[in-house]
């Protein structure tokens, strides 16, 4: 489950004002109190109720090349649910700039999802050499 919080103030001066199950409301209650000093945070609760302990697929892709380094089981992890995924760029590293990503759904996903994210990488780099 998610909540949203509305902080004001800035540092040791801020307070949680209100909790609110969405980021509308919370949104809404901000705007409401005529503050410009406020936040919006989002938390998720009682994971361990709602989520599944799943094995977390990893693979790193060198974005150059397209060439897999590796692909393995990373470990086990909560996470809220089986679509969960998480790409990371490095844009310096050992083998150059590259993306790690991950997944709670299988083997084959993480390696659907570095494929995807890379593509994307590319048609943005395209883009990026066309406007210069």
């Amino acid at each position: 489950m998610r909540v949203y919080t509305v902080t004001f103030g800035e540092y040791s001066d801020a307070y949680v004002a209100m909790v609110c199950s969405t980021k509308e409301k919370a949104e809404q209650y901000a705007k409401s109190q005529r503050r410009k000093d406020y936040s919006i945070e989002e938390f998720i609760v009682d994971l361990h109720e709602t989520g599944q302990v799943r094995e977390i697929w990893a693979t790193r892709i060198i974005l150059r090349t397209g060439e897999i380094r590796f692909t393995r089981m990373f470990g086990r992890q909560l996470v809220e649910n089986e679509h969960w995924s998480e790409c990371v760029y490095h844009p310096d590293g050992g083998p150059g700039k590259h993306l790690e990503v991950y997944s709670a759904h299988s083997r084959e996903m993480v390696l659907k999802l570095a494929t995807e994210a890379r593509q994307k990488w590319l048609r943005e780099r395209e883009l990026r050499r066309a406007e210069r």
